[in-house]
This record gives structure tokens, C-alpha cells and sequence, in this order.
């Protein structure tokens, strides 16, 4: 008997799924770049855990704020649009901290909760941009290999993040933010699919309020979203520690030499 199924055609084929995998690719790889290198280079200055756990404070912060409505928001707007926009965005919010230095720390703030509320508009933008660019049936690889991506940037992001911040403070780590952003933001503007929005868009607060009648009414899940919330508050905390323990207590002054090793090959 033949086998009259058509044939599965690859993701990888479509040229949208490309554009849109390495442009999430490379915009989170820009996330994690500022993640690691701000905290280690703040730290350095100040030799305060305090300002180090304002940075995250500060991006959770906005995060907390636009998070509920920033899926909502991109559901109004043409995603390609969007997706250029914040792009272009964050790489012009990622030039204050060029005036960051010991003396001058809160640009850092400014930029760690910018950036954390662009991130709630592209995250979803580049999500919901999936369905657009490659078929029904192609959704389950084309959503392992979004995933894929996401664990790969921030490999290579949190790995790029502490070469540069280690060889030039932040000078380095805000150019290569910045043209990450302007590469995926030009990279984009080359999408052929339909990206406009769906004639009746969500209701930010009906959903809200829908999920919060939700996590209410089954106490099974109202358990297990207070677990993640714990979890999530030690990670936070060992975020910040670790950054401490690593600069202070192993006296690593992010170029990955002790300062008692920098000082025996200065004496010699």
C-alpha cells in the first residue's frame, strides 16, 4: 500500500521561522548580556549587596506592572511593528549606562527597569509571532526550538556578559547590547508573513480578573503558585549573594584573577 500522506515540512524550511527564531535568539542573548554583566559591574564599584538587589528590585518592579496587560497590549498592535520597535528601543535605552560609575549608579536603575518593560512587550510580541510565520501543524517543533533558543541565549548571553564586563566594564557590554537590538530590529523589518493585529483584541482586565476567580477557586493551584513564589524569592536572593560571594568573599575582581594573584604578578 502507498503512503498517500503528504509530506511534514520542516520549520527550518520557512524563511519567517528563521527570521523570527534568530531574532528572538539574538534579542535575548542582548537580556542576558546586561543581566549578568550590570550586576557583577555595580557590585565592583560599590561593594554594595544593597545596590545590587535594588537592580533587581527596580526590574521587578516594572516587570510586576506591565506584565498582566503587555500580552494584551501586543494583541492591539502589528506584531512585526512592535517587535522593531522595541528593538530599537532597548538599544537606545542601554546607552545610560555609559555614565555609570562608582560615583553615578541610579542611570543603572533607569535602564534595568526600562529594559525589564520592554522585555514584557517583545516576549509576548515574539511568542504570539509563531502562529504567523509557520503553519498549524509546525507549531509543536517550531515551539521546541523557540525553546531551544531561550536556553542557548542565555548560555551564550551570561557567558558573553561576563567576558565583556571583565575585559572593559560597560563601555563594551553597551555597544554589543545595542547592536544585538539593532540587528534583530533591521532582521525583522524582513518579514514577509501577516503580522497585523486580530479585529477583536483581549481584554487585559477581563483576563486578569478571570485568572485571579481561577487560582481562587482551586486550592490545589493557589499552592502551587505560592511554591513558585517562594522558589522565585530564593532565586532572587542567591542572584544577588552570589555575585557578593564570588567578588568578596573569593576576592575575584571579574577578570577571573584573585587580587592576591593580580598583585604577585605586578611585583613581578
Amino acid at each position: 500500500m502507498t503512503d498517500q500522506s503528504p509530506t511534514r515540512i520542516s520549520p527550518w524550511q520557512l524563511r519567517d521561522f528563521r527570521i523570527a527564531w534568530s531574532a528572538g535568539f539574538v534579542n535575548n542573548t542582548g537580556d542576558w548580556v546586561l543581566a549578568i554583566a550590570l550586576p557583577v559591574f555595580v557590585f565592583v564599584e560599590t561593594k554594595s549587596g544593597a545596590a545590587i538587589a535594588l537592580l533587581f528590585v527596580s526590574q521587578l518592579i516594572a516587570g510586576a506592572l506591565l506584565g498582566p496587560v503587555g500580552g494584551s497590549l501586543v494583541d492591539r498592535l502589528n506584531l512585526k511593528r512592535c517587535l522593531v520597535a522595541t528593538n530599537w528601543a532597548q538599544a537606545v535605552a542601554v546607552l545610560p549606562l555609559l555614565a555609570v560609575n562608582s560615583d553615578r549608579i541610579w542611570p543603572a536603575y533607569l535602564v534595568m527597569a526600562v529594559q525589564s518593560a520592554l522585555t514584557q512587550i517583545n516576549n509576548p510580541a515574539n511568542v504570539a509571532l509563531l502562529p504567523r510565520v509557520v503553519a498549524s501543524e509546525q507549531l509543536a517543533p517550531a515551539n521546541a526550538a523557540l525553546a531551544a533558543a531561550e536556553s542557548l541565549a542565555r548560555l551564550v548571553g551570561s557567558l558573553l556578559g561576563g567576558i565583556l564586563v571583565a575585559w572593559g566594564g560597560l563601555a563594551p557590554v553597551v555597544v554589543v547590547d545595542a547592536l544585538s537590538f539593532l540587528l534583530v530590529a533591521v532582521g525583522l523589518g524582513f518579514l514577509t508573513a501577516d503580522t497585523d493585529p486580530d479585529p477583536v483584541p483581549s481584554d487585559s482586565g477581563r483576563r486578569v480578573r478571570e485568572g485571579l476567580r481561577t487560582v481562587r477557586s482551586h486550592p490545589p493551584l493557589a499552592s502551587l503558585l505560592s511554591l513558585q513564589a517562594v522558589a522565585q524569592i530564593a532565586q532572587g536572593a542567591f542572584v544577588v549573594l552570589f555575585v557578593v560571594f564570588v567578588v568578596d568573599i573569593l576576592n575575584d575582581d571579574g577578570t577571573g584573577r584573585s587580587e592576591e594573584h593580580t598583585s604577585e604578578l605586578q611585583s613581578h
